[in-house]
């Protein structure tokens, strides 16, 4: 059995789960959606909010760069059939006024 095969079945459990049933009903109702919580539950309630959906696109905003990029790993073993993608983030040099 592989690892996306067994990731499958984490997410099929987590389908049920009132807390995340609620999350995803949140997100049908409202346009956004805060997560506050471990890290390690945001791949699972965004994955389980995307299937939900018909269709669309789901934009999620990190508070870094590097959180990107471990969230995006982390979806594509939950979502392997959908295009994730990492915008880079905005780079100031430390003498530039500018701040993103």
């Amino acid at each position: 059995m592989s690892d996306t095969q067994q990731l499958a079945g984490l997410l099929e459990l987590v389908r049920s789960d009132p807390a995340f049933v609620s999350i995803s009903e949140q997100a049908q109702i409202a346009s956004t959606v805060d997560l506050v919580g471990p890290a390690v539950i945001y791949p699972l309630a965004i994955a389980q909010i995307r299937q939900s959906q018909e269709s669309g696109v789901v934009l999620i905003l990190t508070t870094t760069g590097r959180a990107a990029d471990e969230l995006a790993a982390d979806l594509s073993a939950y979502l392997p059939d959908e295009g994730i993608e990492v915008f880079p983030s905005w780079e100031t040099l430390p003498h530039e006024r500018l701040s993103p």
